[in-house]
């Protein structure tokens, strides 16, 4: 079985996720292969160095540009949004090229939406994981419209709703959020709603009645 990871490169805190998960899936399934798609560091991934766990430097998504840990370019990152998802069918074309050459079987998204666009339109399942989503972060900052106008036409907005959906044919097939609440006013928005809770870790003992199973 393969499972290709896409992991978001802003900050460490996605990819320290993942690689406990990952760490957890390799030890209960040495079978498991796993790929993992980021722009994390690779020396972020030592615990999980293994030959079965193959490390791609990919762009998944553009983020958020910071100064430092506290001071956001929102002008930048305006810029960077636009240059991504001007490009994003392609992209998804690309990567879902990818998923089906590599007959992958899984596909988990912390929390990109490039994920799991790419893995609908390869025909696999995607598992999408994470605290918030990047629309929901985009929501403060006036120059995503100004700049980027994302907000503006409804694309970014299009694009994350299949990660939050499950009624949604092009979704996810289950939206993992961390079990701690969002802190209010983390980037300037409070608590995002309507969307289902599930403990991350509840992934490691329980598999949802999805109509597939872990072979």
């Amino acid at each position: 079985m393969l499972i290709v990871f896409y992991i978001s490169g802003h900050g460490f805190g996605h990819a320290s996720r993942q690689i406990e998960l990952i760490r957890e899936l390799r030890a209960q399934r040495p079978d498991v292969r796993i790929v993992v798609r980021t722009a994390v560091p690779r020396w972020m991934f030592a615990p999980i160095v293994d030959p079965a766990v193959h490390i791609q430097e990919f762009e998944t998504d553009p983020g958020v540009v910071q100064f430092d840990s506290l001071t956001l370019d929102e002008e930048q990152t305006a810029r960077d949004a636009a240059r991504f998802y001007a490009a994003f069918d392609q992209r998804v074309t690309t990567e879902a090229g990818l998923i089906r050459g590599l007959n992958a079987n899984l596909i988990v998204g912390d929390i990109p939406p490039l994920a799991c666009a790419a893995a609908e339109r390869a025909g696999v399942p995607c598992v999408a994981i994470g605290n918030f989503t990047w629309d929901w972060i985009y929501q403060a900052y006036p120059a995503l419209d100004r700049l980027a106008r994302l907000r503006h036409d409804g694309r970014l907005e299009a694009h994350h709703r299949q990660l939050r959906r499950r009624d949604d044919p092009r979704g996810a097939e289950l939206f993992g959020r961390g079990r701690a609440n969002e802190p209010p006013g983390v980037h300037g928005q409070p608590p995002s709603r309507g969307v289902p809770r599930a403990r991350v870790g509840a992934l490691r003992r329980h598999q949802p009645d999805f109509g597939w199973r872990l072979p």
